[in-house]
Parts: C-alpha cells; structure tokens; sequence
C-alpha cells in the first residue's frame, strides 16, 4: 500500500518467525539477553509498567527497571517479574541517568570483567 510517497508493508506471523531467532528449550533467561529501561516519572508511571511488561513479552530474560523509589510500589504489581534500580531521589531526567551510569561503572570496575553481564552497558545517545 502506498500512500502520500510512503510505502506501508503488514508484518505478520510468518515474518516475525522467519527474522526472530529460535530459543533452545532449556534457555536460562540470563543466555537470552537482559533489558535495562529507565522510565517513569509522577506523571507517567504507566508507561514505565508498560515498556517492562512488554520486554518480557518480546522475550528479555531479564527486565531490570531503573525507576524512582516513589514509582516502585505501583509498579510491583503490574509486572512483579521485574527487577528494579532505584534511581535518586533528588533528581529526574537526564541528570538521573547520568547518575546511574555513574552508578553502573563504579559496579563494573569493582567486579571481574566475566561476572558482568553485557546487558550492563549502558548509553545515553539519543535521550534528551
């Protein structure tokens, strides 16, 4: 379908088992990929739930939520699957994932190189 110069494609169930890869019976969710997401915030507490619901649909291993301390416990419920990261109280946005790379360095450079995952890496590219 075409329309306006844009062209429109369905994906459908033969797409999705044609490109996504195929998990071995006995995978353990740490050899299928973790999931870092940092979300939330008074206003949007929703939307946090939402993204760690939907990772662990798609197939994350392991759903770790950077959130606010404040977010946690309405959060819990939703999608008790997941794993959370408190963030600073004090600060929100950028200067809040900032403090959690920070964070997250500090941990890396005090563990052996083979103990952390690489779902631990983090970058800010993009967020504003």
């Amino acid at each position: 379908m075409t329309d306006a110069g844009v062209t429109f494609r369905e994906f459908g169930r033969d797409d999705a088992i044609r490109i996504l890869p195929r998990r071995s019976a006995g995978a353990h969710k740490w050899g299928v990929g973790g999931l870092l997401i940092i979300a939330g915030s008074p206003g949007y507490v929703g939307a946090a739930a939402l993204c760690a619901m939907a990772a662990g649909r798609a197939g994350a291993g392991i759903v770790n939520l950077a959130a606010h301390r404040a977010l946690v416990s309405a959060i819990t419920p939703v999608v008790p699957e997941t794993g959370f990261t408190l963030l600073p109280e004090a600060i929100w946005g950028r200067a809040a994932i900032e403090s959690l790379m920070r964070s997250r360095r500090r941990q890396r450079s005090a563990m052996p190189s083979s103990s952390v995952p690489d779902s631990a890496t983090m970058t800010t590219r993009g967020i504003s």
